[in-house]
């Protein structure tokens, strides 16, 4: 028994081992014995060293913007590559020297021992004269062409061709380890390359892709060439240091690692691409699944060694017995210990199990509730509303919950069908809680939401008040100033139903900012679609016509729904806020309306600047967003999404980067 023990902490340990090595090559590109080490402080030896080979001199290319770049104006070497080693030097604890180079000069002073430092993709010309760190970032090689020619969809259609690139540059040495059959034209920098390639001295532009779009968005006559939509090659890219400065090379290994576990290249990409990165960005042993998977191992180990001892000490027979008893006595801890009502009742509605909240709460006795029928119960009338979910249970096997209003409180009743592996038996398990807090907070949540979405339309409401108002305030002014002299009765009758067509829409700007900040209520009214949907647009007629917005309501006008008008009212407001803060440059806002056999369907559509695919699994995620800080509270398309299935519907979204964006809802 004790080896079968040993056996499993054996195998635990290994998989533990395994998945946290597949898990640090994933986020930082080392194994776990590297990870390991380099977790290490720098060593008292390691310290001195750095102490006196300060400064360490990192020596680059000068024109690879945004990677690494001098500026024009301050003169001083920038870009992401340089952001990212000024962390590192704050790890070391010592200055890293920047000095900028042709690309092929930084080639040859790091060769010579003239400089420490270099970041470059590890190839095999290079091994021979470097030796690498751990992997800083992965970088995307392509290629440039113009557009006049044939499309370049596959490295074997550069073979023939005449490419042009950064003497040293790694493209080179990949093309020549893929043997691919090219004359290279060389040229100081992609600047000289994209001219090289206007100019027909050269076919093809090779190089980093960020560099390539950087200098071909700056580029004059951009529109004659293209960005090839294939990646040449994706790789690692390290930091390079001569084959004598090995003790260098530990050192940079360990502040890469704490660069990598802390905020540093988080912040770097947030300034250079704009990009956030998810609020739950815990990387490497943190992962919160690693520690769970190490929490669930120990836990199955704990059990393992119970198991072994108590197998070690009881008979097969007594000790199967044993178990199957502990197993039924703890399914009826586990059942009286839920904090919740349970009951289990079989296909004809009789009562099995009732816990002791239950009990209580309907103050009878088990012995009074086995086997009678639940919904002929006095003590259950309440729970008579729950027998078409408790069907439909029975007939799809699937789970199914509604609420229950009872005593002035609301209970959530959740039912769930239990299956059985050797009886044909049709049981289900019915919980009920008491969830009046919490649908309370839910509305709470729901009328701050919505508080902040009429913040949003005060300016825009105050704006659209002054009109009417200054039309009141102009012809109140005529009849005062004429006072009767040369003011005939036709003019008054205009002034009069001037004012009070700017009363009525000055009413209808306040009814309907009235009408969207009340508290929601649970009542199902009928509902015809397009009216309502003008009024929501009205609210934002300002701000649209500020940013230029066409809006389009494609929807019958004798369509109408039966729901929760407040819950829809929120759900499309917030879709429609959304929309138009993503078209600042202008756009079409359109809103389709579809009723279909079994679903109503809405469609809020904008053309605007779309969700990218790294966000958009994550944008109905509590307190996410990608608006800019104090513009937007993360809640909208939460509640939104909640709101919906509540409705017994579902929403989903399509969008297109610089496209725009579509979001469907079908109730």
């Amino acid at each position: 028994m004790k080896k079968q023990f040993l056996v499993y902490i054996v195998i635990a340990i290994t998989f533990l081992m395994l998945y946290a090595n597949s898990i640090l090559l994933k986020d930082y590109n080392i194994n776990l014995f590297q990870y390991l080490y380099y977790s290490q402080d720098f060593t008292d030896e390691e310290k001195e060293w750095i102490k006196e080979n300060s400064p360490i001199i990192y020596g680059a290319d000068e024109s690879s913007p945004p990677l690494r770049f001098v500026d024009s104006d301050t003169y001083q070497f920038k870009g992401v590559v340089i952001d990212y080693l000024n962390s590192l030097s704050l790890q070391l604890g010592e200055e890293i020297k920047f000095v900028p180079y042709v690309w092929s000069e930084a080639l040859q002073k790091l060769e010579n021992n003239e400089t420490d430092l270099a970041d470059l993709f590890i190839s095999k010309e290079r091994s021979e004269k470097f030796i690498f760190s751990i992997p800083i970032y992965k970088l995307k090689g392509s290629l440039l062409y113009p557009n006049s020619g044939k499309p370049i969809k596959q490295l074997s259609d550069l073979n023939g061709k005449r490419v042009t690139l950064s003497k040293g540059d790694y493209a080179e040495d990949y093309l020549r380890e893929n043997q691919v059959d090219v004359k290279f034209v060389y040229v100081h920098n992609v600047s000289e390359g994209i001219e090289a390639v206007y100019n027909g001295k050269a076919d093809v532009l090779v190089g980093d892709e960020p560099v390539l779009a950087y200098y071909l968005d700056l580029f004059q006559h951009s529109n004659s060439l293209l960005l090839a939509d294939f990646a040449l090659y994706e790789e690692n890219v390290v930091l390079a240091t001569s084959k004598k400065n090995t003790e260098l090379i530990h050192i940079v290994n360990k502040g890469i690692l704490q660069v990598e576990k802390g905020n540093a290249v988080k912040k770097i990409q947030e300034k250079w691409t704009g990009i956030t990165t998810p609020v739950s960005s815990k990387k490497g042993l943190h992962r919160p699944s690693f520690i769970l998977t190490v929490s669930v191992t120990l836990f199955f180990l704990v059990i393992s060694a119970l198991n072994t001892i108590i197998r070690s000490l009881k008979h097969d027979v007594i000790k199967r017995s044993e178990e199957l008893y502990q197993s039924k006595m703890d399914l009826e801890y586990v059942f009286e210990s839920i904090p919740e009502m349970m009951l289990i009742v079989d296909e004809k509605y009789k009562i099995i199990r009732a816990n002791n909240l239950l009990l209580k709460f309907i103050n009878l006795p088990i012995k009074q509730l086995m086997g009678k029928t639940l919904y002929e119960l006095n003590e259950f009338s309440f729970f008579k509303p729950t027998k078409g979910i408790f069907d439909d249970v029975l007939e799809t096997g699937n789970s199914a919950e509604m609420d229950l209003e009872y005593l002035e409180r609301i209970y959530h009743v959740a039912c769930y069908p239990m299956k059985y592996s050797l009886e044909e038996k049709k049981n289900v398990i019915i919980s009920m809680k008491d969830s009046t807090f919490q649908r309370l907070n839910e509305q709470q949540l729901l009328q701050v939401n919505k508080m902040a979405a009429i913040g949003e339309l005060a300016a825009g409401v105050a704006h659209e008040i002054r009109n009417p108002l200054g039309i009141i305030r102009s012809y109140v002014y005529l009849i005062k100033d004429q006072n009767g002299v040369n003011f005939n009765d036709s003019q008054y009758q205009k002034a009069i139903s001037s004012i009070e067509k700017s009363v009525d829409r000055a009413k209808k700007i306040i009814d309907n900012l009235l009408n969207f900040s009340r508290i929601s209520n649970d009542v199902d009214e009928k509902i015809p679609l397009k009216g309502f949907l003008k009024e929501l647009l009205d609210l934002e007629e300002e701000k649209m016509k500020k940013n230029n917005i066409e809006c389009l309501i494609d929807c019958p006008s004798d369509l109408s729904i039966v729901t929760k008008k407040e819950s829809l009212k929120h759900i499309l407001m917030n879709l429609i806020i959304n929309a138009i803060d993503a078209m600042e440059q202008g756009g079409k806002l359109t809103i389709s309306c579809n009723q279909t056999e079994y679903f109503l369907s809405i469609q809020v559509h904008d053309t605007g600047i779309g969700i990218s695919e790294e966000v958009i699994d994550s944008i109905f995620n509590p307190f996410f967003t990608t608006k800019p800080p104090n513009q937007g509270t993360g809640l909208g398309l939460y509640i939104t999404y909640n709101e919906v299935q509540k409705l017994g519907g579902r929403i989903t979204v399509k969008s297109t980067p610089n496209l725009g964006t579509t979001f469907e809802i079908k109730i």
